[in-house]
């Protein structure tokens, strides 16, 4: 086989790399609810407005006979989500269009998506410089959660709204501690190199400790014994299966000593939401007895409106959901039933669309092209499929899983011009 792809290979130029840490944390919101860097979020995503309304247009007209499908599909969710979501709450509470449109102003993150696309089409940037700059996000927001846990106290920062969860623990967004995970246990899981597999349980320790990302930790399990099922021999499955679950079983043992609230805290969040969900009892937790009422609110809402919706009232109307609505709801809580609440069957199937792109790309992806990036894209999309049926994240998390997509289309583009690397392949 020839040598690696040319957009994995190559000097990294650090200029690009820190450009890159500026737009991934900020499409990917990493840093929303955070004091100051909250301010920093709500300027990016102005800053995204402008793009899109200034800059995008002049090329996209030059550009009109080259622009693929997936770009005109992230237009149609720029200009279709507000607009019909502002419809949908003006019709039925009644709303004014401004606010319904501010309400989905987050889409206009979408710019960064139409930036990167044309980035590494004109080659101002490269794939191994995404994967570095990845890289850096996944050891940079691991570090700043420990140091976060460490030093500071929840408590203290619970005026601050979304930045810490009842005062007891940081809202920290873990997507890319997730990727890190994928990517270096892929990597020991293709070459056998023990080292890897250390840091991703590294990774794993820290989402471990985090509410938020228990979920998705479940879901990264099965993930990886699937991946590891389809590319292995039986033998060599059957043998990693004892090893894996005995590591796991040692490392939970671990944080059990160091730390005995936070797997008290998950066995407790599953009896809880299995009690509520199947068996239909309230338990000690509110926020699972909650869930009960929104359902009951969202299912309502989507009889009522199954086409469209009812659209997203702005927290800047009347109060927000809660007041109009006389009750606590946020369409988030319910998952996938919330979603079909706010965007009703029409807007569910648009934003659906995105798994679509993501199958066809991964179809014309030759299947002795391999890179670790490649791997983890796979398993994240993976990932978001399972997250999305559970809690609907492939809606508000839709630039998130809009950038893995881009990756996963870059790299057919690579596949489908160079020869394959070979699988022992670098690590950016």
């Amino acid at each position: 086989m020839n040598g690696p792809p040319q957009c994995h290979v190559g000097r990294i130029r650090p200029d690009r790399v820190w450009l890159l840490l500026l737009i991934l944390p900020m499409t990917f919101r990493t840093f929303t609810y955070f004091p100051v860097l909250k301010n920093l979020q709500e300027v990016w995503n102005v800053l995204s407005l402008l793009y899109l309304l200034l800059i995008y247009p002049g090329w996209f007209s030059r550009r009109l006979k080259i622009t693929s499908a997936f770009e005109w599909y992230m237009i149609c969710l720029v200009i279709l989500t507000p607009l019909l979501s502002a419809l949908e709450a003006w019709r039925e509470f009644g709303q004014p269009w401004l606010y319904g449109l501010l309400a989905q102003r987050s889409v206009a993150l979408i710019a960064s998506v139409l930036f990167l696309s044309r980035a590494l089409r004109e080659k101002w940037i490269t794939l191994r410089e995404l994967e570095r700059s990845m890289l850096v996000l996944v050891w940079g927001t691991a570090v700043l959660y420990v140091a976060m846990k460490v030093v500071l106290n929840p408590a203290d920062f619970s005026s601050y709204p979304g930045f810490t969860l009842e005062g007891e623990e940081f809202a920290f967004q873990g997507y890319f501690i997730f990727f890190g995970m994928i990517y270096y246990a892929f990597i020991a899981l293709r070459r056998q190199q023990p080292k890897y597999y250390a840091l991703a349980l590294v990774l794993f320790t820290c989402g471990l400790q985090k509410k938020g990302m228990r979920q998705g930790l479940v879901f990264l399990l099965l993930t990886f014994f699937f991946f590891a099922y389809r590319w292995l021999d039986r033998g060599r499955f059957l043998r990693l299966l004892p090893k894996a679950l005995l590591t796991l079983t040692v490392l939970i043992g671990a944080v059990f000593v160091l730390s005995p609230s936070s797997i008290g805290d998950i066995a407790g969040k599953f009896h809880d939401a299995y009690t509520v969900i199947f068996i239909g009892e309230n338990v000690d937790d509110p926020s699972a007895n909650a869930r009960i009422g929104e359902s009951v609110i969202a299912l309502t809402g989507f009889v009522k409106h199954p086409l469209l919706g009812n659209g997203r009232i702005s927290v800047q109307w009347q109060g927000g959901g809660n007041s109009v609505l006389g009750d606590y709801f946020d369409a988030n809580d319910v998952g996938l039933l919330g979603m079909f609440y706010s965007l009703g069957i029409v807007g569910v199937m648009l934003f659906s669309g995105q798994f679509f792109f993501a199958y066809f790309a991964l179809r014309k992806i030759p299947g002795d092209y391999y890179s670790p990036l490649l791997d983890a894209v796979k398993a994240v999309l993976f990932i978001f499929g399972l997250n999305s049926v559970s809690n609907g994240a492939f809606v508000p998390d839709v630039t998130i899983l809009l950038i893995f997509i881009l990756l996963l289309r870059a790299m057919r583009e690579a596949a489908v011009q160079y020869k394959a690397l070979p699988l022992g392949g670098q690590v950016a």
